[in-house]
Order: C-alpha cells, then structure tokens, then sequence
C-alpha cells in the first residue's frame, strides 16, 4: 500500500508542471564543444539569451555570444563575437516536466571572411536548433539539443553541433 501511495504522489507531482504562460521571461546559457562537420581540432562557444513569451509556448529570444576555433595543421586560431535574434516554440510532453522545443535565430558574427574577390567584415548564418528540455521545477529546465547553422555567405560552410544549456524562467 505505501508503494502504491508514493507513486501516486509521484504521479501527481510530475502533473504539476504546466506549459509556459505568455508574459515569462526567459534567461539561458548554452555551450558547446566541437562540430561534426569541421577539420578543427578544438572549437568551443557560448551564448547568453534573454526571451519573452509573447503567447503559450511562443518565445522571442535576443542572444549574445563567443566562438573559438582552432586548427593547429593550418595555424588557425580565430574568435568571433556574435549576436542576433530569433523564436523559440516550446512544448510540453506528457506530464510537462519534459518538453521539446524547436529554435530559429538569425545571428551576425564578427569574423571577417575572405571570399577571395572580397573581404566581408562579419556574415550572417540561420542556426536551427531541435531539442528536449527536462524541467527541474517550474522555473528552471536543462536543455540538450542539436544545432545546425547555416552560413548564407561564401564558403557556404554549414556546421552541427550538440549544445547543452540551462534556462531560467521567471
């Protein structure tokens, strides 16, 4: 009997979380290590994100960020410093402790690219970010999610990336 009780409480505890309402706020971080799709020997980033629920589930995200890469047999050692926009549909699974949540930024980095007839001071590039997001409570979720960003600019150099990231809403 007191089996079938704690996971009743249970059960009815994982029922307690609920989409997230328009009017929140949002704070993230994320970060990751590597691409699938590169020859660099080691990258790393991170970002910073502040997001506003204009309606359930529907986030418009302001973002900040900074990018290493480095190729040791090409002596490649750059940084870039990005920032953008975008929105962000969160949905609850089940119980709404977990979530999925599907992202679209346009982003603008700092690093020049020398197309060869030109140098172009910064690009732009879509990342397109698929994800889950465990909630700890109702305010904090850990976030786990592929990234594939698009670079709309000569060498058309597409990436992907795992990202992990923490999320405050508030």
């Amino acid at each position: 009997m007191r089996k079938i009780l704690l996971v009743l409480i249970f059960v009815s505890a994982l029922g307690l979380f609920a989409q997230i309402p328009s009017g929140t706020k949002a704070i993230g971080i994320s970060a990751r290590v590597g691409d699938f799709l590169s020859d660099y020997d080691m990258q790393y980033a991170v970002s910073a994100e502040l997001g506003n629920f204009i309606t359930d589930n529907l986030e418009i995200i302001q973002t900040i960020g900074v990018n290493n890469s480095k190729a040791a047999a090409v002596l490649l050692d750059k940084t870039e410093y990005t920032v953008g926009g975008g929105a962000a549909y969160h949905y609850p699974i089940g119980s709404s402790m977990f979530g999925v949540f599907g992202k679209a930024l346009f982003i603008f980095n700092s690093l020049p690219i020398d197309t060869g007839e030109e140098i172009i001071e910064g690009n732009i590039s879509f990342p397109i970010d698929v994800g889950v997001e465990i909630f700890v409570n109702n305010n904090f979720a850990i976030q786990l999610y592929n990234e594939f960003v698009l670079q709309i600019v000569e060498p058309l150099e597409n990436n992907n990336y795992i990202k992990t990231g923490l999320a405050l809403y508030i």
